[in-house]
């Protein structure tokens, strides 16, 4: 009987949870997947509000400095979400991707990357009657 209960101590149960509550207050204790992780890194207010309309106004207008710097910024972000989840030192992040309330972030790093690149693309790209002065 003791065995038994010996063994079972060593599962993550809901001693663990507390985990979760600390990186996400409202996981309704279902496993998080990678799009949902996405999710969760882009319906962040600095990204809703700030990053993605800012990034849409210079992809439309075509403006190159604009382009080049959110382009940028984008790039920053995916090097500081993958920094922060390689080099955790609390070891807070791994345990609650053990626990299943955080995935890890390989999605979001890979739209970062590829929003940067296209967005330097559509900066760098020349457009058809331009001069080569600039814009």
């Amino acid at each position: 009987m003791y065995r038994a209960v010996a063994v079972f101590a060593f599962f993550p149960t809901a001693a663990f949870a507390e985990v979760c509550d600390k990186e996400r207050p409202n996981w309704n204790s279902g496993p998080t997947g990678l799009v949902s992780e996405a999710w969760a890194f882009l319906t962040l207010p600095f990204f809703m509000w700030f990053l993605i309309p800012s990034t849409a106004v210079c992809l439309l207008l075509k403006n190159k400095i604009g382009c080049i710097l959110m382009a940028t910024i984008w790039a920053a972000v995916g090097f500081y979400v993958a920094i922060n989840a390689i080099t955790d030192p609390t070891t807070v992040h791994e345990a609650a991707v053990r626990e299943g309330c955080i995935a890890p972030p390989h999605l979001f790093i890979t739209l970062c990357a590829a929003i940067s690149i296209a967005t330097l693309y559509t900066a760098l790209r020349q457009r058809k009657g331009a001069s080569n002065t600039g814009d």
